[in-house]
């Protein structure tokens, strides 16, 4: 407004670029004319108070993991005097914060059950209330960015059996995440198998399983994926798989046999000393003309030995 003028005040926009109110005192004067006279009057004042608009300081993005609980998201104002209200509004329902609200965004736990990086926009617009006046200013915005659970496939780590000697598939780790960068880091609780690292990171190369023992021995690895995107690493729950190895399987030492021909043998016991797991025995034989059959499976059971010839 002008620092003075004549007659009634046209409409203006008020303009408080300030924080807190000003006042304006305008004092009007009258005239009264006639008879080619002018008589002045008493002057008459009012105030005129213009508040600062409404306003929310700016609010930064914040970026969480599925299963995190937020911190207290605060509201402010550079405004001094009266009383700032605010209320938002909120784009995606599923990270787990109600649609509409009042006031500060209180601690939350974010869910993200997807397969994909989530994005809410918070819309916040300030109130501002003095003397019985209420002036509403320009929303603010900020987003809240979740990531998924970092999270690694079962099927790609099935569990394997191999015998000593074998060597194993190459385990490629997967994930059902469709964005973002997945990583697995692995353990190994026994290397005796012939993975002879206790970790890695990445996939496990085929190698050559190992086992010198008697009886089967096993490996748990166990994997833990790493979801990397928007700046945050997320990391999700372990799997793991079992890499078991079976011995090779032994044959005691038979002694050799002398029989006479006619002779009744006794029973041809195979053993082992594999500890675990059952052996089974297959075998063949080069001269049926001792009264043995050409091949068998178990132990030889007893038989007549024959021999029609002179040596």
């Amino acid at each position: 407004l002008v620092e003075s003028g004549d007659g009634i005040i046209d409409t203006f926009t008020a303009i408080n670029t300030g924080t807190t109110p000003l006042t304006a005192t305008i004092t009007v004067t009258p005239t009264y004319s006639n008879l080619g006279i002018d008589c002045l009057g008493e002057a008459e004042t009012f105030t005129i108070t213009v508040h600062p608009g409404a306003q929310v300081n700016e609010i930064d993005n914040v970026f969480y993991c599925n299963g995190d609980l937020t911190e207290l998201i605060e509201f402010t104002t550079t405004n001094e005097e009266g009383n700032t209200e605010y209320n938002w509004t909120n784009s995606n329902e599923s990270i787990g914060l109600e649609a509409t609200g009042t006031g500060n965004i209180e601690p939350f736990e974010i869910i993200n059950t997807s397969t994909t990086a989530q994005t809410a926009t918070i819309t916040v617009t300030p109130t501002y209330i003095n003397n019985g006046v209420t002036c509403q200013g320009n929303p603010e915005d900020f987003v809240i960015y979740v990531n998924p659970s970092a999270q690694v496939n079962d099927v790609s780590v099935n569990d394997t059996v191999l015998c000593n000697g074998q060597f194993t598939p190459v385990y490629s780790f997967e994930t059902l995440n469709t964005d973002g960068l997945t990583s697995y880091e692995w353990t190994n609780d026994n290397t005796e198998i012939g993975l002879f690292d206790s970790s890695g990171q990445g996939g496990i190369p085929s190698f050559q399983a190992i086992n010198t023992t008697d009886s089967t021995i096993f490996a748990t690895i166990t994997v833990t994926p790493s979801y990397d995107n928007n700046g945050i690493i997320c990391t999700g729950e372990s799997s793991s798989f079992t890499i078991s190895v079976n011995p090779s399987p032994e044959m005691n030492v038979v002694e050799d046999i002398f029989l006479c021909s006619n002779e009744i043998t006794s029973i041809i016991d195979f053993s082992t000393s594999n500890t675990d797991g059952e052996t089974t025995y297959e075998w063949t034989n080069d001269n049926t003309s001792i009264g043995l059959p050409e091949s068998g499976n178990g132990d030889i059971p007893s038989f007549t030995a024959l021999n029609s010839g002179l040596t």
